[in-house]
């Protein structure tokens, strides 16, 4: 299990997408602790099944992951030059100054944001 692990972790998928498949756990236990808190405290609320919920949460994870996936190829395939560029910024993210590791950071947080909004509604 740990060479399995150790395999799938070294993968460029991993490395490329190490931060949605980390954040997925946290976002199913945060979801779920918000149900089971509304349950708590409103006992007589009519709250839908929870594998409902789970499975419209899935399906929009997904939905995010495939469409990340997809822009990331389209531009990798599209314009080669800016891929390099924008994968050099990313995985090298040292030599950049503070401030411009802010704009980055803030950008890609904002458009990522703005991409779930886009695809949820």
């Amino acid at each position: 299990m740990k060479k399995l692990w150790l395999k799938f972790k070294n993968t460029d998928f991993f490395q490329t997408y190490k931060e949605e498949i980390i954040g997925i756990p946290i976002l199913i236990l945060i979801f779920y602790s918000i149900n089971f808190l509304f349950i708590f405290l409103f006992p007589n609320g009519s709250f839908f099944d929870f594998a409902s919920q789970m499975e419209t949460l899935f399906f929009n994870i997904l939905t995010y992951l495939i469409s990340v996936w997809v822009a990331h190829f389209m531009i990798r395939i599209t314009f080669p030059n800016i891929y390099k560029h924008l994968h050099k910024i990313y995985h090298n993210f040292e030599y950049l100054r503070i401030k411009d590791k802010n704009i980055y950071a803030f950008a890609t947080l904002f458009i990522s944001i703005l991409a779930a909004a886009i695809i949820f509604t």
